[in-house]
């Protein structure tokens, strides 16, 4: 299967971030794995939050001298018959999944064994998707490779049938990575690391833009920079539920003259013909000219980049599994954060430090009211926003945790 291309960008390019000491850190970490052969497995090559930060790290892996590549298997029907029904059990709808779709599961993966190669000193599998790919390959020099599954998501509410086939797919694997202890469920999985979400600072998603560079991309899209702003952007599934945020900021505005609400959605996945959440939003919601609804596929990176860096408070509305990758980018460009206490969020949101976590839309809003209020508050927990992202979840993180899982996935093995 060819593999994505990445022009690379050397590490040092990173300095001014890290440091001369990290970068020589890492350094001294990689060379016993030089010339190691490693492929990734992804969904997607761009458009997630987990691709993006994928092609951020393949490029400084391979400037560490390692041969790294991103495999991204096509998608069949059997892949689209399966695929939404295993990610909605995954994150706890008992009625997602029937028998017949693990038939299409295991089909896709002896379908796709043909697209791969034979060289690979370590795989790392990125979605659930393709656990079956290592048994469908087991009679090839790369299916008997050391492979890893690099966890993405909250298994705890996994519907008990999926987690266990997935658990009995795990069987040939080395281990598997999660971002929090927790997440790999009650019948807990072998967790060779813990691997937190990360975000790339050199992306032009998360690169620091001034109000010259701002103020243009508020104006085309009807926003008024010289007024408050929320901002969510996430998926708009039923856990990322938008109306929940458009409740918080109709609270809000009550207290807040001409107080607006961007709504951004940024689906994890290709949807369906004719499924478009925005249809499901309340009516008040479409007739407000405050509250501006907008796509992905409509904006660029950098009109994302321009609209966080723009709001007063990022938000997360609804019950979110996990980390909210949108939060961080947010904290990273200087901006307090405001969501629910569930998944990591809690691990996620210092409160009271970063921002605050909300027991109701009530709660909620008076946090807004009182962000826009005070603006040195907001500033404030911006900065350690920023400097918790600084610390955490820069994609050194991953560089570093990844070159440490192929020295121990390869202890366990040999």
């Amino acid at each position: 299967m060819p593999t994505r291309a990445h022009a690379l960008e050397p590490l040092e390019a990173y300095a001014d971030l890290l440091g001369a000491e990290a970068v020589h850190h890492l350094r001294k970490l990689a060379e016993p794995l030089r010339g190691a052969r490693i492929l990734h497995i992804s969904i997607t090559a761009s458009d997630t939050h987990n691709a993006r930060a994928l092609s951020a790290t393949v490029p400084l892996l391979q400037d560490l001298g390692l041969e790294v590549g991103v495999a991204v298997p096509a998608q069949t029907r059997e892949f689209e018959e399966f695929s939404a029904p295993l990610l909605a059990a995954i994150q706890g709808d008992d009625r997602a999944w029937i028998p017949e779709f693990e038939r299409a599961w295991r089909q896709y993966a002896e379908d796709s064994a043909s697209q791969f190669g034979n060289q690979a000193d370590l795989v790392i599998v990125h979605d659930p998707h393709f656990l079956p790919l290592r048994e469908a390959l087991s009679s090839r020099p790369i299916g008997r490779s050391r492979w890893l599954w690099h966890c993405h998501l909250d298994l705890r509410d996994c519907e008990p049938q999926v987690f266990a086939m997935l658990k009995d797919q795990m069987n040939g694997y080395s281990g598997v990575s999660v971002e929090l202890p927790e997440f790999a469920g009650d019948q807990s999985l072998d967790t060779l690391a813990l691997i937190p979400p990360v975000i790339d600072p050199r992306a032009e998603r998360n690169q620091e833009l001034s109000a010259v560079l701002v103020d243009p991309v508020l104006r085309r899209l009807g926003i008024r920079s010289d007024l408050p702003l929320v901002v969510q952007v996430s998926p708009f599934d039923k856990w990322d539920d938008p109306q929940s945020a458009i409740y918080m900021y109709q609270m809000a505005a009550k207290a807040v003259a001409k107080l607006q609400l961007a709504l951004v959605w940024t689906p994890d996945f290709p949807q369906r013909v004719g499924d478009d959440p925005f249809d499901r939003l309340s009516q008040s919601a479409h007739q407000n000219p405050s509250i501006h609804l907008l796509r992905k596929g409509n904006l660029s990176e950098f009109d994302i980049n321009a609209l966080q860096g723009a709001a007063v408070v990022a938000i997360h509305g609804g019950v979110h599994r996990g980390y909210s990758a949108a939060l961080l980018e947010a904290s990273w460009k200087g901006r307090p954060v405001l969501a629910g206490g569930s998944g990591a969020l809690r691990d996620q949101i210092v409160h009271g430090t970063t921002g605050f976590l909300f027991e109701s839309f009530n709660d909620a809003a008076e946090r807004i009211t009182q962000l826009v209020a005070d603006p040195a508050l907001a500033d404030t927990m911006g900065l350690a926003g920023h400097q918790l992202v600084r610390k955490n979840h820069l994609v050194i993180r991953w560089l570093e945790e990844y070159l440490k899982l192929m020295t121990r996935a390869g202890e366990r093995v040999g």
